[in-house]
This record gives structure tokens, C-alpha cells and sequence, in this order.
């Protein structure tokens, strides 16, 4: 005998089959929200380890320009200091005037025609200091104004020049040419006369010039 089941309850109190459209709709959608939120996770946690990965980098790259940063400013102390010591040597060297700058100065000024035969220098102590010097040698006791001109006069440096040359106008043009010279001063002859080398007639001359700006660079 076949029975039949017949559901004598009103529509809206029967039950739901779990295999009813809305609830499949519903486990459709709960799967979707599910592997949506996975994917986000795991692209959440892509970024997160592209973040770490990038930030290590970047710490890296700090790192190596703070070394980089150490040599620069060391280098950049250091060429400081050589500018420095370049500018104060530039400076020193350019307030002296040495001894080769003065003889080649002095052998520019030479005329054609005209040798050198001797160049001698003196250092003469100045004209008031040898006043004093004469009147403590005569009292026997060195004053307190011959150490003042001592420590704060400088000595004249003369320069004794010997030559000859073929005419008499070119020991004029010699002595003007040293006078105009920035490194002469007090240029003047004091001797000349006739002579002969190699048997040909000529000027014999001995002038004296003093170095201009009194300070020996000995």
C-alpha cells in the first residue's frame, strides 16, 4: 500500500527547504564574501611583505649613503683645510719677493751691449741706528733705543753691481731701468772708467742700488 503525504499546513508556516533558492543564494554569497576576504588577506600580506622588503631596502641604502655621507664631509673637511693652507701660502708667497725674483728682475733691466762682471750685497744698518751704536760705543753701554732700533728698523741691503759695456749712455740706461723697477730704489754709479777686453775699447762701470721694502729673504 502506497502512502502519500499531504502537507495540510498554510504556505507561509511550511518549512524552508535547505535546497530552496534563497538559501543557496545566501551560501552562493557567503563563499563569494569568504574568498574575497582570503584574497584580500593574501593581497594584504603580498603588501605587507613588499612594504618589509622595500623599507630594508631603503634602510639599506640609508645606511650606505650615511658611510657615504662620513667621506664626503671628510673629504669636504679636508679640502677645507688644504684651501686654507693654500690661501695662506698664497698669501705669504705673494708678499715675498725672493732673492732669484730680484736677480732676474735685475738681469732684465741689462742693455744690449752691456755685461756683468761682479754683483755683491751689503746689508747696511740704518743711518740713525749707527748714530746710536756711535754714541753707546762711546759711553759703553748699549741704550734702550738701540735695542728699539734694532728690533724695529730694518737693515738697507745695497747691491754692488760691477760690468762694462760698449758706450757710456748705457750705464745712464742701466741705472734709469733699476730706478723704475719696483724691487730698486736709490740707484746710482759710483765709478767709471776706460778699459779694454779683448783688445777693443770699452765703459768699465760699478753702481750701487739698495732693495727696495727693506726685508731681507735670506
Amino acid at each position: 500500500m502506497k502512502i502519500i503525504e499531504i502537507n495540510l499546513l498554510p504556505p507561509e508556516e511550511t518549512p524552508e527547504s535547505p535546497y530552496g533558492i534563497r538559501n543557496i543564494a545566501i551560501l552562493v554569497l557567503s563563499f563569494v564574501i569568504i574568498f574575497w576576504l582570503i584574497l584580500l588577506a593574501l593581497q594584504v600580506n603580498s603588501l605587507k611583505n613588499e612594504y618589509v622588503r622595500r623599507k630594508e631596502k631603503v634602510l639599506q641604502k640609508l645606511a650606505v649613503y650615511r658611510i657615504q655621507k662620513q667621506k664626503i664631509d671628510k673629504l669636504q673637511k679636508k679640502k677645507a683645510d688644504l684651501e686654507e693652507r693654500y690661501k695662506l701660502i698664497t698669501e705669504v708667497l705673494g708678499q715675498r719677493i725672493t732673492w732669484y725674483d730680484k736677480l732676474s728682475v735685475m738681469h732684465r733691466q741689462i742693455p744690449e751691449d752691456t755685461w756683468l762682471s761682479q754683483v755683491s750685497m751689503e746689508i747696511q744698518q740704518a743711518e740713525e741706528l749707527q748714530k746710536e751704536m756711535q754714541k753707546s760705543i762711546l759711553t759703553r753701554k748699549k741704550t734702550s733705543r738701540v735695542k728699539d732700533l734694532e728690533k724695529n728698523v730694518q737693515p738697507s741691503i745695497l747691491i754692488h753691481i760691477s760690468g762694462y759695456t760698449s758706450e757710456l749712455p748705457k750705464v745712464g740706461e742701466l741705472i734709469a731701468n733699476l730706478e723704475h723697477s719696483p724691487l730698486f730704489e736709490k740707484t746710482r754709479f759710483t765709478k767709471i772708467g776706460n778699459t779694454e777686453i779683448n783688445a777693443r775699447s770699452a765703459i768699465s762701470f760699478e753702481i750701487v742700488t739698495q732693495v727696495s721694502g727693506l726685508r731681507s729673504n735670506r
